[in-house]
This record gives C-alpha cells, sequence and structure tokens, in this order.
C-alpha cells in the first residue's frame, strides 16, 4: 500500500527573491573586505607612526619611513581559487637593496611593538560584528 507522501512548495514571490540572493551576498562581501582592508592599512600606518620618531629613518628606500610602505590587498587562496583573502603588508617592491632595507626595518619594528599583529587581531574582532553587512539588501 503506497503511503501519501509530503508536498511541498516554495512561494518564490516574497521580498527576498526580488534581487539574486548570491550576487548580492558577493557584492556585500567584496565591499566589506575593501573596507576592512583600507581600516586595516590605516590602523597600520598610524601604528607605524607613532613610534617613527623615535627610529631612525630607512637611507635606501623612499619614502624613508616603513609606514611609507604599507599597503593592503586582496589575495586569492592558493587551494581555493574562487575564495579571497585580505592582506595588510609592507610593500617590498622595487630594486633589491630597498627590498632588503624596508623589510628588515618592518621585521625590526613587528618584533617590538607588533603593530601588524594588533591590526589583524583588530580587523578578525571588528569582522565579527559586520555580519549583518553580508546580508543587507537581501531580505
Amino acid at each position: 500500500m503506497a503511503r501519501p507522501g509530503i508536498v511541498t512548495t516554495i512561494d518564490k514571490t516574497g521580498p527576498f527573491f526580488k534581487n539574486d540572493p548570491g550576487k548580492t551576498f558577493r557584492a556585500n562581501a567584496q565591499d566589506l573586505m575593501d573596507e576592512t582592508l583600507e581600516q586595516g592599512k590605516s590602523d597600520a600606518i598610524a601604528q607605524l607612526r607613532a613610534g617613527e620618531p623615535n627610529r631612525r629613518p630607512v637611507r635606501i628606500a623612499s619614502p624613508n619611513r616603513v609606514s611609507g610602505h604599507v599597503i593592503a590587498e586582496k589575495r586569492q587562496k592558493a587551494r581555493k581559487p574562487t575564495e579571497l583573502t585580505g592582506v595588510v603588508k609592507v610593500d617590498n617592491s622595487g630594486s633589491v637593496r630597498q627590498a632588503i632595507a624596508i623589510m628588515a626595518a618592518a621585521s625590526e619594528i613587528e618584533s617590538r611593538s607588533k603593530p601588524f599583529s594588533r591590526t589583524a587581531a583588530r580587523l578578525r574582532a571588528a569582522n565579527k560584528f559586520n555580519a549583518p553587512e553580508l546580508l543587507k539588501g537581501i531580505s
């Protein structure tokens, strides 16, 4: 004897289905990542500039302070090319001598005052509160 099955229907006329939720979520995620990276870059630069009067300038590089070489960029994850991650770092492009000098200065600063580690921790904590931003325009 056949048992009656459960029949379900989904009404796709509500406000959730007016836009493509997948596209909206991706756009919101990109906007949030761009904003977060900009805040992270500003935070790292501010921390680096706070201690600049007590440090010698990097003579080989131009600009001659590490804070002038901070960048924020998006990168694809190595094993998941559809996923992006954000990075706030010291840009070491330029000549080899300049890159070595800037990275050595940045390494010394990071070992003493941890500006990049602090920035990363602050951004991770802030992203927990930004989850509703990803869903705006969907519901």
